[in-house]
């Protein structure tokens, strides 16, 4: 049973209690010569990224302004964006700036508007269901790559399942949503 974890600390021992192996008291340097507390790290990170970037009540932002540079007229692309769309443009990352697909530039003399920006959050600052899922995930995946139990699989698949609804069940509670932001249902109402 993986318990919540408070920080990254508590969720690389969780991942690392997954196999069997002993907790670590910090994540300075020293631990680094442990194999599995940097691959812990590393899948936590890599499934946190996975998870954050479907965007979330808590790391998703509607008609966010950016300011463009003074000089050069160019907006930086930071790499916690994990989703932008523009407002009536085709945004992607070129050389960590901002460019437009549509009209072939990077420039943006008045700053940048995006109708919706997805931004990854630091691990620490994550509500507690969506640390425990992520924790949970990678636990599963870190098993079976590095141990490969299928008994450990099915109960690390039972509780990532758990922790799934409880993550759907807050989002659903916290976000805010209605019927009436589908698209779909919107047109269906406007015909009758």
């Amino acid at each position: 049973m993986i318990v919540t974890p408070n920080n990254f600390l508590e969720a690389v021992n969780e991942v690392l209690s997954a196999i069997g192996a002993p907790p670590v008291l910090t994540l300075d340097n020293s631990s680094y010569s442990n194999i599995d507390v940097v691959n812990a790290q590393a899948m936590i990170q890599r499934v946190n990224r996975e998870v954050q970037s479907r965007g979330w009540a808590f790391n998703t932002r509607s008609n966010v302004k950016l300011m463009s540079d003074l000089y050069d007229k160019r907006v930086r692309y930071l790499n916690t964006y994990l989703k932008v769309v523009g407002a009536g443009s085709n945004l992607v990352n070129r050389n960590n700036y901002f460019f437009d697909l549509n009209n072939h530039t990077n420039q943006f003399p008045n700053g940048l508007t995006l109708s919706t920006l997805v931004e990854a959050v630091d691990f620490d600052y994550m509500p507690e269901v969506h640390k425990k899922y992520v924790t949970c995930r990678a636990a599963r995946l870190f098993q079976s790559r590095y141990l490969t139990s299928q008994e450990l699989d099915a109960e690390l698949q039972v509780a990532e399942m758990d922790a799934s609804r409880d993550l759907l069940n807050y989002e659903l509670e916290y976000g805010n949503y209605t019927i009436f932001g589908d698209t779909y249902i919107s047109g269906q109402l406007q015909r009758r």
